[in-house]
C-alpha cells in the first residue's frame, strides 16, 4: 500500500479495524482486501471508521476548513488558561522509561500514542523521538490516522508500546478498548495509560466512567497485562483545584462570564497544583487523586 505522507511504520501495520485484513489504496480511499470495507481519506490521513460508524460523516468529505473564530475562541485567546493538570515526577519517569525500553526510532520497533499528544508533558518526553505514531480522534493536533479506540486499525501483535492519556473515560466500552490494546501489543510489550479518578463531568455527554487506584490495575489485568508500575499521575491538589474551577464554571449564569471566571479561577488555583510534587508518594494521595497512571506488560 502506498499513500502520500503516510509513515512507513504505519503503512506496515495498518489494517482493517473490522476484520484486521490487509488494505490497498485506490481512488483516494482504502479498501480491505478481505471484507471489502472502504475507508475514505481526510486530506492524506486515513479515516479508519467503518461505513456505519456515527462519526464517519464528520470526515467523509475531508477535513473541513476552519470556521471563523467564535467569540468563545476570541475570549480564550485574550484570557488563555494554563494546562489543566500537573503531572507527577513519578508518572513522567514511567513514561520516559517505557519509551527508552520501546525505542520508537529503531527500524523494527513501533510506538503508538492514542491521540495527538498535545499536552506539554508528552511533547517534551516525545521530543527526542521522530517515529512515534499518533492515532485517534483528537480535539486538536495532528494524527497519522483517525480511528476509534474500540476498533483499532492495527495488525495483531504489531506494537511495542501503546500510550493513552485521559481517553478511556470517554470510551463507551473501555473493556473493548483495552482488549484492542491487548490484541495489538506484542507479547512482552508495554501499555501506559492514564485514567481520571476525581474529575467533574466533562466533554458532555461523552464522559462515561472513572477508575480507582485498584480499578485501573484490574481493568488491564482482565485483558492479559501484568502490572509493572502504577501510581498517582495528578494528585489531590490537582483534583480539588479542577473541581473548584469547574464548580465556579457551572454555577455562573451567563456564558461570557463563565469563560472569564473559568480563566481567572484556573490561574488562581494553578500554583497550588504543584504541591502534589511534595506528596505524590504519600499513601493518602491515592484516596483523592485526580488521575492515576498504569504501566503494564503483556503476558
Amino acid at each position: 500500500m502506498t499513500l502520500p505522507d503516510l509513515p512507513s511504520k504505519l503503512a506496515n501495520i495498518l489494517a482493517c479495524p473490522l476484520c484486521h485484513g490487509p488494505l490497498q489504496a485506490s481512488d483516494e480511499k482504502l479498501f480491505c482486501t478481505t471484507c471489502a470495507q472502504e475507508y475514505p481519506l481526510a486530506g492524506n490521513t486515513p479515516v479508519m471508521l467503518p461505513a456505519d460508524h456515527p462519526l464517519l460523516p464528520v470526515f467523509r468529505e475531508g477535513l473541513p476548513p476552519l470556521p471563523p473564530l467564535s467569540w468563545k475562541g476570541k475570549l480564550r485567546q485574550l484570557i488563555p488558561e494554563p494546562e489543566p493538570r500537573v503531572w507527577t515526577r513519578s508518572s513522567q519517569r514511567a513514561i520516559a522509561r517505557a519509551l527508552a525500553e520501546a525505542r520508537p526510532d529503531d527500524p523494527d520497533r513501533v510506538v503508538v500514542n492514542l491521540g495527538a499528544g498535545v499536552e506539554r508533558v508528552f511533547q517534551q518526553l516525545f521530543a527526542p523521538y521522530r517515529q512515534i505514531l499518533y492515532i485517534g480522534l483528537p480535539h486538536s493536533g495532528h494524527v497519522d490516522a483517525f480511528a476509534d479506540a474500540q476498533l483499532m486499525p492495527l495488525a495483531d501483535d504489531s506494537v511495542d508500546l501503546f500510550l493513552s492519556s485521559s481517553v478511556l473515560e470517554h470510551v463507551r466500552n473501555p473493556e473493548q478498548a483495552v482488549e484492542e490494546m491487548a490484541r495489538i501489543v506484542r507479547p512482552d510489550g508495554l501499555v501506559y495509560a492514564e485514567i481520571p479518578f476525581l474529575r467533574a463531568f466533562h466533554m458532555v455527554p461523552n464522559d462515561f466512567q472513572r477508575y480507582t487506584y485498584s480499578g485501573i490495575e484490574t481493568l488491564f489485568e482482565r485483558h492479559g497485562f501484568s502490572l509493572v508500575e502504577k501510581g498517582v499521575c495528578s494528585g489531590p491538589f490537582n483534583a480539588w483545584g479542577l473541581l473548584f474551577r469547574d464548580f465556579v464554571f457551572v454555577i455562573t449564569p451567563t456564558r461570557p462570564l463563565k469563560m472569564t471566571l473559568r480563566a481567572i479561577t484556573s490561574w488562581l488555583v494553578h500554583p497550588f497544583k504543584y504541591l502534589d510534587h511534595l506528596f505524590e508518594n504519600a499513601s493518602w494521595a491515592t484516596y483523592q487523586a485526580c488521575n492515576f497512571y498504569y504501566l503494564g506488560r503483556k503476558k
